[in-house]
């Protein structure tokens, strides 16, 4: 990917990218990971679209580099969670 030259136009890439997986039957994981890229790749140029890769350009990359699938964690559920104020020691509500 291109080091960051203007982030302009970086989240339509995302958007775009995210969507064009979705919408071919992409897993989740899959189109973030396309969406990722392409938006990496656009940030490289001036402008929305000076940088904006080709998906032969994503996919040769994607292809190239190791995938760790992303873990999903669960919060904690036992901690109590506190949701109104105690009242003032001094007297005042």
């Amino acid at each position: 990917m291109a080091p960051l030259v203007d982030s302009i136009g970086a989240g339509d890439a995302f958007d775009a990218a995210f969507l064009l997986g979705l919408l071919e039957g992409w897993t989740l994981d899959g189109a973030a990971r396309f969406a990722a890229v392409t938006a990496g790749f656009s940030v490289g140029g001036v402008g929305g679209t000076a940088a904006m890769p080709t998906r032969a350009q994503v996919e040769t990359y994607i292809a190239g580099k190791p995938f760790a699938p992303l873990r999903v964690t669960r919060p904690n559920r036992r901690r109590s969670v506190r949701l109104s104020q105690p009242a003032s020691s001094s007297g005042r509500r």
